[in-house]
């Protein structure tokens, strides 16, 4: 048998002001459903909170396939490459909390509703 060559790890650098578009769509996503349960709030209803949701699953699923992209051509710029690629610190943030307004934006779409009447009881 060959030996083959031990698979190194080689961190590529992703700076935070180049994540400036992800992290002011983050911020959306949050700000939105924040910004429908007051408005809600103050109207004594649930109109727009849980429809905010959907918004902020949208916001997710963009999120996620613009970091699926940087993954992507991260690994196909070059195929000759033996060494695997990781992400290090930023693009690992954004990408976790891609997935935890995924989750959380899927909650309030569904369930909104139920938790918004909780407050107006």
């Amino acid at each position: 048998m060959a030996n083959l060559p031990d698979k190194q790890i080689i961190k590529v650098i992703v700076k935070w002001k180049t994540l400036k578009p992800d992290v002011l769509l983050i911020l959306v996503a949050i700000a939105f459903p924040i910004i429908s349960f007051c408005i809600d709030l103050n109207n004594k209803r649930s109109d727009w909170f849980f429809r905010s949701g959907a918004i902020t699953t949208i916001i997710g699923i963009v999120l996620a396939s613009r970091s699926l992209k940087k993954h992507y051509q991260k690994f196909s710029t070059d195929t000759a490459r033996i060494e695997a690629l990781a992400s290090i610190i930023p693009q690992l943030k954004v990408d976790g909390w891609t997935l935890v307004i995924s989750i959380i934006g899927t909650l309030i779409w569904s369930y909104g509703d139920k938790f918004f009447e909780l407050f107006v009881k």
